[in-house]
């Protein structure tokens, strides 16, 4: 995501010639499905943005002055460029930890009150391994608002007060590329998968459903509600009798405060 909103502020700060090299065979394989992507795709490149698919950059070429003069792609291909702008995942940085003597995964280490295996040492943010409230894979912790979670957490066992960290939901995210929302929420796949577009009003919604709890959903085009549809996700209830509501984007205030005051009947 970081380098589609990149690639749109130096089009609106006026570049005329931007494009972007994709390893995968479409945009944000991660967070969206082929819908929602294609819809991001075609607001971009409607804004001017280009774009290259299944390709990996293996060299930056300098010019005679040793500034950067062109892009060099796997499959020989050179894009002449001035600036290029490398965004491609999250890597946890744990070698101080892994040299201390400390125990490392795909990330660092840590308990349910983010202490390491080192005593009195703590870590928090992208730097460790946690488990995803949904699946239960062991993951990194790759988002700010976890990092934001994590690290008053952290702060509350420093001093003693004992407060464990409970198993976050790692998938989540929310952007708008020009003209278009987007938020993608736990599990892309699931049991039971339901889906509407509207191509008049540009809107997708995508929920997925692991028995009777909405386990992942994708907003696109209008995002409305996205606060019930996580919290939905977060806590487990059942919600597949709301499940027609919900993908016609009728969750108003009505069902948040049913939600909120426990009464929801199935």
């Amino acid at each position: 995501m970081v380098g589609l909103k990149a690639a749109l502020a130096l089009k609106q700060a006026g570049l005329e010639k931007i494009t972007v090299v994709v390893t995968s065979p479409r945009l944000l394989t991660r967070q969206l499905d082929d819908r929602a992507a294609a819809m991001v795709e075609r607001e971009l490149a409607g804004r001017g943005i280009d774009f290259i698919y299944n390709a990996r950059v293996s060299a930056f070429l300098p010019g005679p002055a040793g500034n950067l003069a062109a892009v060099l792609l796997e499959d020989g291909r050179e894009l002449p460029c001035g600036l290029a702008v490398v965004a491609k995942g999250v890597r946890p940085n744990a070698a101080l930890v892994a040299e201390a003597g400390g125990r490392v995964g795909r990330g660092i280490l840590v308990d349910e009150y983010l202490c390491t295996s080192l005593p009195d040492v703590y870590a928090a943010g992208d730097c460790i391994q946690v488990t995803d409230r949904l699946t239960g894979e062991k993951v990194n912790s790759a988002l700010w608002t976890l990092a934001f979670e994590q690290g008053r957490h952290a702060a509350t066992n420093m001093l003693g007060l004992r407060r464990p960290y409970p198993a976050p939901l790692t998938r989540l995210n929310s952007a708008r590329f020009g003209a278009v929302d987007v938020v993608s929420v736990g599990r892309l796949e699931g049991e039971e998968v339901l889906a509407e577009y509207d191509a008049l009003q540009r809107t997708y919604r995508r929920l997925v459903f692991h028995g009777h709890r909405l386990a992942g959903f994708i907003l696109a085009g209008r995002v409305e509600g996205a606060g019930i549809y996580t919290a939905l996700v977060k806590s487990g209830r059942p919600a597949w009798g709301y499940r027609h509501q919900m993908l016609q984007g009728r969750v108003g205030s009505v069902f948040l405060q049913t939600f909120l005051s426990g009464t929801i009947s199935f």
